[in-house]
């Protein structure tokens, strides 16, 4: 379970690191619009849906797989004996297996809720902040281009309140839709640069961009470990920022430097007091992409919007090349192609009866197994990979060995494990080749803690020691 969860945050990684390269070197080859929020969103979603597809790839892959395998397990009775009672009084063996899993959930869910602290931090001061607002009277606007603008927003069902404090502007669209406006500002920009401030925060509104901001912070918390899939959501904010400051100025060449002047007014009042959730007009950015906005506000793009039929070969190719990364990534948990190859050792301890044994104090028939004899809870580790067909505390085609674990490992090879204190893995699962998959026990019919190992080839069994390489090991 282990190998398989850091091998999907691994492969996760990885296509996200590609999906950024392509989107860098399809934005700059196509030259596509640095406003464009939708080709940025589209490759985000291309970065995080393979691996939720995968996961429901495999489920559907362990489903499958799990139910048509033959059971080549014999129901007659199973009869061990071995003797271990100078092993049944060692101290339980250690492994760095059983503590690994918790600590790395451990540092995940500390990494999340840091920064769904953080968060909830921001939404608390953004809660006290409103408590303050009040409404935004058509009066105190600067001159008639501004209040016209308030009277189009305020049709539209838009609020417009102001605060005292000295922040940037932002919208928020919940509970209402509502554009709130720093006092202060308002004193430092004429009637034209106001007017722009207010569309563009009416182009966010129209545009959902509360609403996906939120979207992309819940997907960089929950995958904060990813670096990339942080670096694509920047890039969306940032294009929705473009575009916005795109629709502020309009056609009117003459109102960039002014819009450039509220821009740097903003940050020069607002620094270090930006609010870190609301989609904000002036929202905190490093040097480069302050500089980039400004010469996008002050030059413009000669970049032009994309033909539909260019618009729609993209979002085919994203949406093929998604589905591509997800089968790729399930692919990791499908069963290994060519000859299986199985190597142990399966636990630390000793064998303690072989293949083939017969043993007329306990019955007639020879042994169709090796038993493996340690402490009681010593890990048990599958000697090869593969899918999990049987994880049960009861087995009923033969009660008598207890709880037990049956692997596939394709090519018609399937190997048994009996008699466990505990199982740790489920049916459907994808093992890996060494991986810990329960604990050495005494259950059903056992004369003391052991597990007792079949291979099985092809519906026949066979010695488990002549395929599997050292299948103890020493301690």
């Amino acid at each position: 379970m282990l190998g398989q969860l850091l091998l999907q945050a691994a492969m996760g990684v990885g296509v996200a690191a590609l999906v950024w390269v392509i989107a860098l070197v399809l934005h700059r080859a196509l030259r596509i619009p640095r406003a464009s929020r939708g080709f940025w969103l589209a490759a985000w979603f291309l970065a995080v849906l393979p691996g939720p597809l995968a996961l429901a790839l495999q489920a559907l892959l362990a489903s499958t797989a799990a139910v048509p395998a033959p059971m080549l397990i014999e129901l007659g009775e199973l009869s061990e004996s071995i003797g271990v009672a100078s092993i049944a009084a060692q101290a339980s063996a250690t492994s760095p297996g059983p503590w690994l899993l918790p600590l790395l959930a451990l540092i995940y869910l500390c990494g999340a809720g840091v920064l769904g602290l953080r968060w909830l931090r921001g939404l608390r001061v953004l809660r006290r902040l409103l408590r303050q607002a009040r409404p935004l009277p058509l009066d105190d606007l600067p001159g008639p281009l501004s209040s016209s603008e308030w009277r189009c927003l305020r049709g539209q069902g838009i609020d417009l309140v102001q605060v005292e404090a000295p922040i940037s502007p932002f919208a928020l669209a919940w509970p209402q839709l509502r554009i709130v406006l720093p006092t202060p500002l308002m004193r430092r920009l004429d009637d034209q640069q106001l007017m722009m401030v207010l569309r563009h925060e009416a182009e966010h509104l129209q545009h959902h961009d509360p609403q996906w901001t939120a979207l992309l912070r819940l997907g960089g918390m929950l995958l904060w470990f990813n670096p990339f899939i942080a670096a694509i959501a920047r890039r969306a904010c940032l294009a929705a920022e473009l575009r916005c400051d795109t629709a502020a100025i309009g056609t009117k060449k003459n109102m960039r430097r002014a819009y450039a002047a509220a821009y740097l007014e903003t940050l020069r009042m607002s620094a270090n007091r930006a609010l870190a959730c609301p989609v904000a007009a002036f929202s905190p950015q490093d040097l480069e992409t302050h500089k980039m906005r400004i010469d996008h506000i002050v030059n413009g793009d000669a970049r032009t919007r994309k033909h539909p039929l260019l618009q729609l070969m993209l979002g085919s190719f994203a949406l093929s090349g998604g589905l591509g990364l997800a089968v790729v990534q399930a692919s990791t948990t499908l069963l290994p192609a060519g000859p299986v190859v199985f190597s142990g050792p399966i636990i630390e301890g000793r064998i303690t009866s072989h293949y083939g044994t017969v043993r007329p104090n306990i019955n007639q028939r020879a042994h169709n197994g090796i038993d493996l004899a340690a402490a009681r809870g010593t890990p048990v580790h599958a000697p090869a990979g593969g899918v999990v067909l049987v994880a049960t505390t009861n087995y009923e085609p033969a009660p008598n060995y207890g709880s037990v674990i049956v692997l596939d490992h394709g090519d018609g090879w399937q190997t048994l494990y009996a008699h466990l204190d505990s199982v740790d893995v489920t049916v459907g699962e994808r093992v890996a080749s060494g991986q810990s998959i329960g604990r050495l026990g005494s259950t059903g019919q056992a004369t003391g803690p052991h597990v007792h190992v079949e291979v099985h080839h092809q519906g026949t069994r066979v010695d488990p020691a002549s395929v599997i390489a050292s299948p103890v090991a020493s301690k």
